[in-house]
């Protein structure tokens, strides 16, 4: 098929400075989908020495990635070198400088799945399967399209329902309602437990509008394809001269510069009190952002002269339409405007100042606005669209107030006269425009030679024509590695080198000097030779190649795939009752000594055989009044198996004679509550009983019971007995034991959380002025952890059990058990992700 299609089919593209402009690069997605580096993001205090090798590394161009001295963890590194790259490799800058709804924004159809931000082609109009090709820009992007337009209904009532699946939504929704003034919400939704989302008039009047408030030239040809060659039709070779020679007449003399934040409305005012009459607006510039084309169009025939306009015409998509003075709407061509062009106002938006043509009549002026960035060969296309320019169309421009600054300063430079901006003045500046996205087109253009060359070099081994070769598993697989892009760049090679500045003769020689491929010389030596005529001295950041650059997905081969892994079958165990069980319920004779029973009673880190914990828990950190049945331990027979998926939830313990806790297994616990329950009943002894079976819940919503120390749910019921005194309840260091152990995120109050530090020797902020002293000395760490037992001892942490930093452990062990990632917003999670205690106002 490949061989038929190269000798007997031919290309013809329309528009193809478009199709082949150099930002688009097309990639066939293959391999499953990845997550960008870091997951949730932390804030963490350092000490002061480590904030300045920190500051160096992010904001100073010559330091790289080896003067951190191995001082801080990965994720610590990746987070710096995002900030590295954010503020000192220009990513920031260059997605500030694009405009949402112009040059990004947010796919709004229905077809296209992703909610990221995807370049747009002109206002309103996104570019179809593309994406921005650098993680980081897109990134910000999404997030200055969703601050930018706001959420729309269905946005929000998916943010909605995706909170009321969190472990503690309340807390998160009281976050989210605190950035507005309590008065100026509705009672109805100042809590979460009174939003009803089935309420449609409550979501529709309260919830969501709270929320909402709250948050045709030859300009290119230097960067087409080497092997394709720009031929111009020689009664078209004046075009450009003859269409700059129109531009320049007197009668297009006319500018006009906006203030800062100019609304639609305050142009369209301004178009209207002009004093020529405007029939036409080519917006090539992208100033009416905050409007559809449909509300812009209306707007401007509500405010024009009702004896004078009768109709405005509008694209909507690539269709025409016309509105009438009775707002109803119509195809261009069958509705009466088409035939009383002098009884119009035409609104043209970015994407349609190219490729249109009217016919309008001979005295027609049109307002050309002029936009951040504006090219040469858009400013003229957009500029023929008044076919008689020079012959009775004229026009009249509006700037921006960022774009006036731009031709004041570059008027500056070649004269000191005075401050009235000519057509002169504009084309001067769109010429600038021109030379410098020229001139950052030449780089991607560069590098894309080196990609199509080693592509090609890929292809050396087929005989195109062979009609008898014989395509092997093994040549097409070679074929496909050889082809083949990495998926990921690690940040340390995009932004942990120094920041060093080259020209981009040097930057492609650089990266030719890399590839291992037989490279074509002819493309090779015109590369080099147009990037040194037109390259120039000029300096740019070698890591800045591919910022910018847009990728083009082919839609066929492209799926998203959930893989979910299910675990493969295995046996259960067969759960038994061990005799030395009912001794537990003796309380009469000798205390059980429970270490003499291996094949019944183990200590707690016995729990982790066989599973990655065993390697991370600190066994030999742990209390020795803790336990754990064998049977609770086993859960599946089958052997060589993993236990992490097996873990079982810990739900029921036994207090043995006050001083032992034992973890059971559920078949256990009740085996021992109808011992416990017939003893209660044959003795009736007024003293409450040492030995009690308790229900126990991991607290992972606020305010949760934990079911423990409730007297009425312990066996033997121990709110019988009026002489009870404090001795029943679980001491907070034992507490802390279990919250750690079965995944708890919350606490009740501060003796829990002091408790839960205290187990952990963590010193989290806020801290006292002497533990402050503590973190500048380095007795604790940047996680709030201390190491030195001398230094716990000083700082009055006595109730340490673990030797080393056990964060990682508490993590992985809360994932285990709630089968997600501890919320920073928890508890325990800002605790252990933000080293930061939370308050119980």
């Amino acid at each position: 098929m490949q061989q038929r299609l190269k000798m007997y089919f031919r290309d013809v593209l329309d528009e193809s400075d478009e199709i082949l402009h150099v930002k688009y690069q097309l990639i066939y997605t293959v391999g499953a989908q990845q997550q960008v580096h870091t997951g949730a993001k932390r804030c963490r205090n350092y000490h002061r020495k480590d904030k300045q090798i920190i500051l160096s590394f992010i904001l100073k161009p010559n330091s790289s990635i080896d003067d951190l001295n191995n001082n801080f963890s990965d994720h610590q590194i990746q987070l710096f070198l995002i900030l590295r790259g954010l503020l000192l490799s220009d990513v920031l800058i260059i997605a500030l400088k694009k405009r949402h709804r112009v040059n990004y924004g947010i796919n709004s159809n229905h077809h296209f799945k992703r909610l990221m931000a995807v370049p747009f082609r002109a206002k309103d109009v996104a570019s179809d399967r593309t994406e921005f090709g650098h993680p980081d820009v897109a990134l910000i992007l999404t997030h200055l399209s969703y601050y930018s337009s706001v959420l729309n209904d269905q946005q929000l009532l998916k943010c909605f329902h995706r909170l009321s699946e969190e472990k503690d939504p309340t807390l998160i929704y009281d976050q989210w309602i605190s950035y507005d003034e309590k008065d100026q919400i509705s009672s109805s939704i100042q809590e979460w437990k009174s939003v009803n989302l089935r309420h449609n008039q409550q979501r529709i009047h309260f919830l969501f509008p709270t929320f909402r408030n709250n948050i045709g030239t030859n300009d290119t040809q230097l960067l087409l394809p080497v092997h394709i060659c720009q031929n111009d039709l020689p009664e078209l070779q004046k075009t450009d001269a003859i269409v700059v020679n129109n531009l320049l007449k007197s009668e297009n003399e006319n500018y006009q510069t906006l203030a800062m934040n100019t609304t639609s409305k305050d142009i369209l005012h301004q178009i209207v009190n002009y004093h020529q009459s405007i029939n036409v607006i080519l917006d090539v510039g992208g100033l009416f952002t905050d409007g559809t084309n449909r509300e812009i169009a209306m707007e401007w025939l509500k405010i024009s002269h009702k004896m004078k306009i009768h109709y405005v015409v509008y694209f909507d998509a690539d269709r025409i339409y016309v509105c009438d003075r009775q707002y109803h709407h119509y195809p261009f061509s069958t509705s009466p405007a088409c035939e009383r062009l002098d009884s119009c106002i035409f609104y043209l938006d970015d994407i349609h100042t190219r490729g249109t043509d009217f016919k309008f009549p001979v005295t027609f002026k049109a307002a050309l606005t002029l936009g951040n960035g504006l090219t040469k060969d858009r400013f003229v296309q957009a500029a023929m669209r008044m076919r008689k320019l020079g012959s009775g169309h004229s026009l009249a421009f509006w700037s921006s107030y960022e774009v006036h600054q731009q031709i004041m300063k570059l008027k500056r430079k070649k004269e000191n006269t005075n401050n009235f901006i000519n057509v002169i003045d504009i084309l001067r500046w769109v010429y600038e425009n021109t030379q410098q996205a020229t001139w950052d087109g030449l780089n991607l253009w560069a590098s894309q030679s080196l990609t199509f060359q080693r592509i090609f070099s890929a292809f050396r081994n087929i005989q195109w024509n062979n009609h008898q070769q014989i395509f092997t598993d093994e040549l097409m697989e070679r074929l496909a590695k050889e082809c083949l892009e990495p998926e990921i760049i690690e940040l340390k090679h995009m932004y942990g080198s120094p920041r060093v500045a080259k020209t981009l003769f040097d930057i492609y020689h650089a990266r030719y000097q890399q590839i291992n491929h037989n490279l074509l010389t002819d493309i090779q030596e015109e590369v080099l030779k147009r990037l040194i005529e037109y390259g120039g001295k000029k300096l740019r950041l070698s890591q800045l190649l591919d910022e910018e650059q847009q990728k083009e997905l082919e839609k066929d081969l492209e799926k998203e795939h959930q893989l979910v892994e299910r675990p493969s079958s295995v046996i259960e165990h067969e759960s038994m009752l061990h005799r030395e069980l009912d001794r537990l319920c003796d309380t009469d004779g000798l205390m059980l000594k429970l270490d003499e029973f291996p094949t019944v009673f183990r200590r707690l880190p016995y729990a982790f055989i066989d599973t990655t914990f065993s390697t991370i828990c600190q066994s030999d950190s742990r209390p020795d009044n803790f336990w754990v049945s064998t049977e609770f331990q086993r859960v599946i027979a089958t052997q060589e198996k993993s236990l992490n998926p097996f873990l079982r939830p810990p739900r029921w313990i036994i207090i043995y004679r006050n001083q032992h806790l034992i973890f059971l297994s559920s078949q256990e616990a009740n085996h021992l509550i109808g011992r416990l329950k017939n003893l209660y009943y044959i003795q009736k002894s007024d003293e409450p009983p040492v030995t009690t079976v308790r229900l126990i819940l991991p607290r992972t919503r606020r305010g949760q019971s934990i079911l423990v120390n409730n007297t009425m749910l312990t066996t033997s019921p121990l709110n019988k007995f009026p002489s009870l005194d404090n001795s029943w309840r679980i001491p907070f260091k034992w507490l802390a034991q279990l919250f750690v152990f079965n995944g708890t995120l919350y606490f009740e109050n501060v003796e829990e959380q002091r408790a839960y530090c205290q187990l952990l020797s963590l010193c989290p902020k806020p801290r006292t002025e002497e533990e402050e002293e503590a973190f500048e000395k380095g007795w604790i760490d940047m996680n709030g952890f201390v190491s030195n037992p001398k230094h716990r001892r000083q700082l009055q942490m006595n109730q340490g059990q673990f030797n080393a930093n056990p964060i990682r452990f508490v993590k992985q062990l809360i994932e285990n058990r709630n089968k997600s990632h501890a919320s920073i917003l928890s508890y325990v999670g800002s605790i252990i992700l933000n080293s930061r205690k939370l308050s119980f106002n």
